[in-house]
């Protein structure tokens, strides 16, 4: 969880404890990055992606959102090779 925290406060730039749309531009920039995507996210890219993010609405991104975003992102990079593996083998998922 420290790692979270880590990652949450590099992103919170005024410190304030939650994440706004501006600060949010420097996440998805970073994600963009580690995805292979060599272009900046655009203004809708951002909207986007806030919207969610912002799973309870309030025009701020808390910890808790972050974080479960960081999970079912880990979650799907962790299931990707099995889902794979599972496909040759002609096993279908839904």
């Amino acid at each position: 969880m420290n790692v979270m925290k880590r990652a949450f406060k590099t992103y919170d730039k005024d410190g304030n404890g939650v994440l706004s749309p501006n600060e949010i531009w420097f996440f998805l920039e970073s994600h963009f990055k580690e995805q292979g995507i060599s272009q900046k996210p655009t203004k809708k890219d951002i909207d986007d992606f806030f919207d969610q993010l912002d799973e309870d609405h309030s025009g701020e991104i808390g910890f808790d959102e972050f974080k479960n975003f960081l999970i079912q992102t880990l979650c799907k990079k962790m299931m990707a090779p099995l889902k794979e593996y599972l496909q040759l083998k002609g096993i279908k998922l839904e």
